[in-house]
């Protein structure tokens, strides 16, 4: 048995840019940090961008 479940509002960046070492493959973890960061900004903790 599969289980699968997403949160709703936590935005998921996109790390996978030709312009980046080995396609982006080695920024998973900086850019969830960054998706996590976005969506406490955006539920009540602006500061957690600055």
């Amino acid at each position: 048995m599969a289980f699968s479940y997403a949160i709703s509002g936590v935005p998921d960046i996109d790390q996978r840019w030709d312009a980046l070492p080995q396609n982006g493959d080695n920024y998973c973890v900086p850019t969830s940090v960054l998706n996590w960061m976005y969506f406490y900004a955006e539920h009540g903790r602006p500061q957690a961008l600055t």
